[in-house]
């Protein structure tokens, strides 16, 4: 018996909506590089996505320090975010008027179909 994914990202997605909130996403495209100007143009694109972001406090009472690699800084949260489309690390998210950058992503990925993405953001 194979396992639907596909269903588990609708589920997640329909959870987000239910008890999670709109957030924004803020994705920069970089234009071609003018040599005269020694500059890139750079056009910010927003889309609203469902998400749900909590604190790193249980995790920090608990001793760890760090999540995947990166410092627990105070003031860190944990974003959790749609499958509805691309993150990247450039990225920044809105969240209730605060504008977080990423500082590392997770894919909960199972058999190669993304159903949530979990990222560690931090004020920008």
């Amino acid at each position: 018996m194979t396992f639907n994914y596909d269903e588990f990202a609708a589920l997640s997605l329909e959870l987000l909506t239910e008890f999670g909130q709109d957030v924004t996403r803020t994705a920069n495209a970089f234009g071609t590089r003018n040599a005269a100007t020694r500059t890139t143009p750079i056009t910010p694109t927003d889309t609203t996505r469902k998400g749900a972001i909590f604190n790193f406090s249980s995790k920090t009472t608990r001793g760890e320090t760090t999540i995947r690699g990166e410092s627990i800084q105070v003031g860190d949260k944990q974003l959790l975010v749609d499958a509805e489309g691309d993150v990247n690390l450039a990225d920044h998210f809105t969240v209730d008027g605060s504008e977080y950058k990423i500082i590392s992503i997770d894919e909960i990925n199972p058999a190669g179909t993304v159903v949530l993405f979990d990222l560690h953001v931090r004020i920008d």
